[in-house]
């Protein structure tokens, strides 16, 4: 909510000149999510999983152009480590399991899977389709812009259309991505107060 909230100030920012504050934006967002979040159960939704995919998948081979495109201009100057920071490899192990924070559905998506004993296998594709995506963006990450690169690597992108069209495509996939986190803790919630499901 707080990512796609600064993602869409961003995008107003950049394109129309109109800033909004970041607290009426959250409240925007939270309020045009909640018909989303009232879904039953992952088989109702099963399209968010798969379009949150896709535009993640987008917002991925936009930014490795981007970074290919700034690689002659950025390289040459980008900002290299002279010693290691401790603290550093905990911001990123932060990033990291923040990035991988869905795993509260896991008992969600397991009983309505068709077949709950290839959870493991689907849960082994997901990490790994993950660690395809994130890793590349990484490395060439890293390579482009070393040290140089700002508080996300779409702000480092030079190009400005394609900056703000992965800031669009990851908040859609924030969005989306949403309604799934928080279906479990509406479940209950349900459960708790005997809403019916029919």
């Amino acid at each position: 909510l707080l990512l796609s909230s600064k993602n869409i100030g961003d995008f107003l920012q950049a394109f129309f000149g109109v800033h909004v504050s970041y607290c009426i934006l959250i409240i925007i967002v939270g309020i045009s999510l909640l018909p989303l979040l009232f879904l039953k159960s992952p088989q109702d939704f099963w399209w968010a999983v798969v379009a949150a995919m896709i535009t993640t998948t987008g917002a991925l081979i936009l930014l490795v152009i981007g970074a290919g495109i700034d690689f002659p201009l950025c390289h040459p100057v980008r900002g290299e480590n002279e010693k290691s920071v401790p603290t550093n490899y905990f911001l990123g192990l932060g990033t990291l399991l923040f990035s991988f924070g869905g795993h509260a559905a896991f008992p969600t998506i397991v009983n309505d899977m068709k077949k709950p004993s290839h959870f493991a296998r689907s849960s082994i594709f997901a990490f790994g389709a993950a660690g395809c995506m994130y890793i590349p963006v990484s490395v060439i990450a890293y390579v482009v812009y070393g040290n140089s690169v700002r508080d996300s690597v779409i702000n480092s992108i030079q190009n400005t259309g394609l900056q703000q069209a992965v800031n669009i495509l990851i908040t859609l996939h924030c969005l989306l991505a949403l309604t799934i986190i928080f279906n479990p803790l509406n479940q209950e919630a349900e459960e708790l107060f005997n809403v019916p499901h029919s």
